[in-house]
């Protein structure tokens, strides 16, 4: 139970106080808002970021293959053959040496 006058900083609540005008509903409340564990918080590892400008770029295969798209498709497609035009449309492997990196960035 929590007490009128007691420090909610402890338990990370934030609230609007003009929305309780008595004691009784607001202690209600606090009573149902759990504990923060603190020392189970510290000895959790961080978790890994997916790096978002990368996985908007590249597609991974069924089997884990990394798959990107073939640059110069963009625009001044007059003055490039229509078979170069064709090439453009496929996706290609990532090489082998930026596809390592690329699984560490997607956390694959």
């Amino acid at each position: 139970m929590v007490a009128a006058g007691t420090d909610l900083s402890a338990r990370g609540v934030f609230f609007d106080s003009r929305a309780f005008t008595r004691a009784g509903p607001l202690l209600e409340w606090l009573n149902s808002v759990p504990l923060r564990r603190m020392d189970e918080a510290r000895q959790q590892m961080p978790k890994m970021k997916t790096n978002k400008s990368l996985a908007k770029r590249i597609k991974v295969t069924a089997r884990g293959k990394l798959l990107r798209r073939r640059p110069g498709a963009g625009h001044l497609k007059s003055r490039k053959s229509p078979s170069r035009i064709r090439r453009f449309r496929k996706e290609i492997p990532l090489s082998p040496g930026f596809a390592k990196q690329a699984k560490k960035m997607l956390g694959i």
